[in-house]
């Protein structure tokens, strides 16, 4: 079933989708500090079982540092942080759409990792901020702290944006599977540290 690109989508579309209303039921029993910190610590311990299972599990060198740095950092630990916070504010479907603004910010900010905008680009980009501030325009009714919701989420998807221009920018001396528990490791000091 999953060799059909068609069903990966699919699926993946559905897991993406409802990983949202989860975690805002998961919000509604916790703070998102304290949710947070379970979440990374929860995905820490088990990536770094999985890397000893499967033998990736190494001490990272060096010059590995730079891109468990950000990594760790923009695509996980500020990325969950401010996206938990925002959802805690707000409703689920503003919310994943609003992190989803992500592709957004990766056209503009690919030009300082030298990469061109052709007309589609930025057409894309016009059309792209243009949905997004008709969502959250002013003019639109609100709860009373709905404006930082948003702002706390456009700014988790600008976090991992970054996250995902370094991580195809920057130098991987090792793979993936190798380096992601010590990210997580990171992400989870990180959160654990603000938790409390």
């Amino acid at each position: 079933m999953f060799k059909n690109p068609f069903f990966s989508l699919l699926f993946l579309v559905l897991m993406w989708g409802i990983n949202w209303p989860i975690n805002k039921i998961g919000l509604s029993y916790t703070s998102p500090a304290n949710y947070v910190e379970l979440r990374f610590l929860v995905g820490t311990v088990t990536m770094f079982i999985i890397a000893a299972v499967s033998k990736n599990l190494i001490l990272p060198r060096l010059r590995d540092l730079p891109i468990i740095l950000t990594v760790g950092i923009f695509q996980m630990g500020l990325l969950i942080i401010l996206s938990n916070y925002g959802l805690y504010l707000i409703g689920a479907g503003k919310a994943a759409f609003l992190i989803f603004t992500t592709s957004i910010w990766i056209i503009p900010l690919s030009l300082f990792f030298g990469e061109k905008m052709n007309w589609l680009g930025g057409l894309s980009l016009v059309l792209g901020i243009a949905g997004a501030v008709l969502l959250v325009g002013p003019w639109h009714p609100g709860k009373e702290n709905e404006w930082l919701g948003d702002s706390l989420l456009l700014l988790s998807s600008f976090s991992w944006a970054i996250g995902i221009l370094c991580a195809r920018h920057m130098k991987w001396h090792r793979p993936p599977i190798q380096l992601l528990p010590w990210q997580l490791l990171l992400a989870t000091i990180c959160t654990t540290l603000y938790a409390y």
